[in-house]
């Protein structure tokens, strides 16, 4: 990607403190810090001094190569799901995430499951996104997932691309009207596909999916949440 000129953080495999210190260093005195392999965020914790960081990789017994030191992206993550047919976008749906579920249980914050995202469409998540595909495959088919996290200039940057599944909260934009999964069968089988209003962003703006542990995913637009806060706000200053 980054020969492709798409701004990726910068990274490095870990094999013993003097590597530690040199990207300690490059990155001004933060970074991230994670394990090579797993998901979920694992072994990742933001680092904003050395002796963090080497207790750290102590802990985890991981001056093996097996963790990474990379720039510190900000919190704000989103990711652009896209389905490809022969070189060719057939759909593509921006989601911002809005917070993890079970954040505060995390070292890092980071689960790796979506507590809340809303639908977003940007033009410039859009072409990076884009382009982070093409680095990679030149002829594009089937399911592409880019992930992208914003560096401190405001800037998307993508951090993996996952193919062959679904988010785990594609319902989201099932819900809708934009059926990945079923556009996804559908071009499998070589079947015509359902409408599709436009390639890039079909779903409404501003759109949140709600979900977490022991309840079913809820759907509501940005503007009623902000009206059920206002609202739960001016009932806690009545009580």
């Amino acid at each position: 990607m980054e020969a492709a000129g798409i701004k990726v953080p910068k990274t490095y495999i870990i094999h013993n403190k003097d590597e530690l210190q040199r990207a300690f260093d490059e990155f001004g005195g933060k970074m991230w810090v994670r394990a090579t392999s797993g998901a979920g965020g694992r072994g990742s914790l933001p680092i904003s001094d050395m002796q963090t960081a080497i207790n750290w990789l102590d802990f985890q017994k991981g001056w093996d190569g097996t963790f990474t030191a990379a720039e510190l992206l900000r919190d704000d993550t989103v990711t652009w799901m896209s389905i490809w047919y022969e070189g060719e976008l057939v759909v593509a749906q921006g989601r911002r995430r809005l917070y993890w579920e079970l954040g505060k249980i995390s070292p890092s914050g980071v689960t790796g499951a979506t507590g809340g995202g809303e639908t977003v469409s940007d033009p410039a998540l859009d072409e990076i996104a884009t382009k982070a595909v093409m680095a990679i495959d030149k002829k594009p088919t089937g399911l592409f997932g880019v992930d992208l996290a914003y560096d401190k200039n405001g800037t998307p940057n993508p951090t993996e691309i996952n193919i062959g599944r679904f988010f785990t909260t594609h319902q989201f934009f099932t819900e809708l009207g934009v059926n990945m999964p079923y556009i996804f069968l559908k071009l499998a089988y070589g079947e015509a596909l359902p409408p599709i209003t436009k390639k890039l962003n079909p779903a409404p703006n501003n759109m949140v999916w709600i979900r977490g542990i022991d309840f079913e995913p809820v759907l509501a637009s940005m503007e009623e949440i902000d009206k059920n806060v206002a609202d739960l706000e001016k009932l806690k200053k009545e009580l």
